[in-house]
């Protein structure tokens, strides 16, 4: 029983960081659309906001770096388990 509720537990802390990791994918997919965007303003010859160029890349960064971190945190505790 305590197996069970062990893997139990770990599959579904895998679960909770995958939907992390999917959910700061998506945040990183916003920032880069308007990224994007940006850069099509800019190549129609239009005038950008820098800031808001900066932010929305740090931005970005910042949220796929959460993803890497998740998705590699759902990996550690079978790793672990391998190691043991």
């Amino acid at each position: 029983m305590t197996s069970e509720r062990s893997f139990f537990e770990i599959v579904k802390e895998r679960s909770a960081k995958i939907t992390s990791a999917l959910n700061a994918l998506e945040l990183a997919e916003q920032s880069l659309e308007k990224t994007k965007t940006a850069a099509a303003v800019r190549g129609d010859g239009g005038l950008i906001d820098v800031r808001d160029l900066a932010l929305n890349v740090i931005t970005a960064k910042k949220h796929l770096d959460e993803a890497l971190a998740f998705l590699i945190e759902s990996q550690l505790d079978e790793e672990e388990k391998v190691v043991s």
